[in-house]
C-alpha cells in the first residue's frame, strides 16, 4: 500500500511539473489544452498519493479515505483505457491503466479487511465515551461562576456568541472573569457558544473547561457522509453529519443534558433559528435536548437542518434583545460572528445548494 502511495505521488509530481514530457511518452503530441489537463491530473495524483500515505498511519480512523483513493485509481484506469480505444494514447499506456486498476482493487481489498476487523467492536464505537480522558479538575473555589454572591443586587447576563471552533478561547475568558470574582445569573448561547454554555450548565468550573478544550482532538469535529452521497451533491442537505460531535466532542467536553436541565444555579437560553418565520428562538435550558445541542452549534452547510418540517436550527447572531430584556443590570458580550442560515422549503427536501447568506 505504501508503494502505491509513493508511486502515485512521484508520478503525479512529474506529471504536474512536466506534463508535455509525459504526453510524448504516451505517444501523444502535446497541445496547450492537453498540457493544462495533464498538469491538473498530476495535481490530483499528488493529492491522492499523499492522502493514501497519510491515512495509512491510522487506517482504522480514516476508512472513507481509502474508498476515495480507490475510486480515483479506478477512474484513472478507465480514462486511460478509453483513451487507448479512441487512439488518443499509445497502446503502451495500457500498462498505466493496469497499474491503476490493480492499485484500486488492492485498496478496496485492504478496506474490506479493515471493515471485517471493525465489525466485532462496532457496538463499542456507539458508546459516547471520550477518546482522551480529560484532566482532573482543580479544587473548586467557594462559588462557581454561575452563582451570585449573597447580598449582591446586580444580576449579570453572559452572552456567548459563535465563531466556529474559535469559541474555545471563551473558556479562558470565563476563567479570567471567575478569578476576578464576576458571576452571572443568566447565560445565553448561540452557535459554537452553545458548547461553552452547556459545559457551564453541566456544572463545570472554568478551569475544567479549559482543560477539556486543550485535550480535545480537532479532527473529531469532522464527520463525512457516505461517499455515494457526494455523487448527488446537487441534492445533498449538508456536506457532513454530526456523528463526530455527538460521539466524541460532546462527551469529551463533559456536556450532560440531564445536568443542564436540572441546573438551578443559573438560567440559560440556547438560540436556534426558525427559518420559516425568519425569527430566532431562545430555548430555556430546562427544555434543552441532545438534538438541539448539535444542530444549533453547527453551520448548516456542514450539518443537516432540524427534523421539524420547514425549520432549521442554526443562527448567526442569536437573540440579543430577548436576552438583554431580562431583569439583568449588566450584559457581557464575549464574541461576535457572522454566517449563513440554512433553508428548508415548506414542501420538498432541503438542499445544501439552497443555502442563503
Amino acid at each position: 500500500m505504501k508503494a502505491v502511495g509513493v508511486i502515485t505521488l512521484i508520478a503525479g509530481a512529474m506529471q504536474l511539473v512536466a506534463p508535455g514530457f509525459e504526453l510524448r511518452l504516451l505517444g501523444t503530441e502535446p497541445s496547450p489544452a492537453s498540457v493544462h489537463f495533464f498538469g491538473t491530473i498530476g495535481m490530483f495524483m499528488v493529492l491522492f498519493g499523499g492522502l493514501l500515505l497519510h491515512v495509512l498511519k491510522r487506517p482504522h480512523e480514516n476508512r472513507d479515505a481509502f474508498l476515495w483513493v480507490a475510486l480515483q485509481k479506478l477512474g484513472a484506469a478507465y480514462a486511460v483505457a478509453w483513451g487507448v480505444t479512441r487512439d488518443i494514447f499509445s497502446p503502451i499506456t495500457l500498462g498505466v491503466a493496469g497499474f491503476d486498476l490493480l492499485s484500486g482493487l488492492l485498496i478496496l481489498g485492504y478496506l474490506q479487511t479493515l471493515r471485517e476487523a471493525q465489525r466485532p467492536v462496532a457496538s463499542a464505537l456507539l458508546k459516547p465515551a471520550p477518546r482522551t480522558p480529560p484532566p482532573s479538575p482543580e479544587p473548586p473555589p467557594v462559588r462557581p461562576l454561575a452563582a451570585r454572591p449573597p447580598g449582591e443586587a446586580r444580576r449579570r447576563s453572559l452572552i456567548l456568541a459563535g465563531g466556529g471552533m474559535r469559541v474555545a478561547w471563551q473558556a479562558g475568558a470565563l476563567r479570567a472573569l471567575h478569578e476576578a470574582g464576576i458571576h452571572f445569573a443568566h447565560g445565553d448561547g448561540t452557535s459554537g457558544g452553545i458548547m461553552n454554555l452547556a459545559m457551564m450548565l453541566s456544572g463545570q468550573l472554568p478551569e475544567e473547561m479549559c482543560g477539556r478544550w486543550r485535550t480535545l482532538r480537532i479532527q473529531d469535529f469532522v464527520s463525512f457522509r457516505s461517499p455515494e452521497q457526494y455523487l448527488k451533491a446537487w441534492d445533498m442537505e449538508a456536506l457532513g453529519d454530526a456523528d463526530g460531535i455527538v460521539r466524541h466532542v460532546f462527551p469529551h467536553l463533559g456536556i450532560d443534558v440531564d445536568a443542564i436541565r436540572a441546573n438551578t444555579a443559573m438560567e440559560g437560553s440556547f438560540n436556534v433559528c426558525d427559518f420559516t418565520r425568519k425569527t430566532n428562538e431562545a430555548i430555556p435550558h430546562d427544555q434543552w435536548i441532545w438534538t438541539c445541542s448539535w444542530r444549533a452549534s453547527r453551520c448548516p452547510s456542514s450539518c443537516r437542518p432540524s427534523g421539524k418540517p420547514a425549520r432549521s436550527t442554526w443562527t448567526p447572531f442569536g437573540s440579543r434583545m430577548p436576552t438583554c430584556s431580562k431583569p439583568c443590570g449588566e450584559a457581557r458580550m464575549s464574541s461576535g460572528c457572522c454566517g449563513a442560515s440554512a433553508t428548508r422549503p415548506p414542501t420538498g427536501k432541503a438542499s445544501f445548494l439552497s443555502t442563503s447568506t
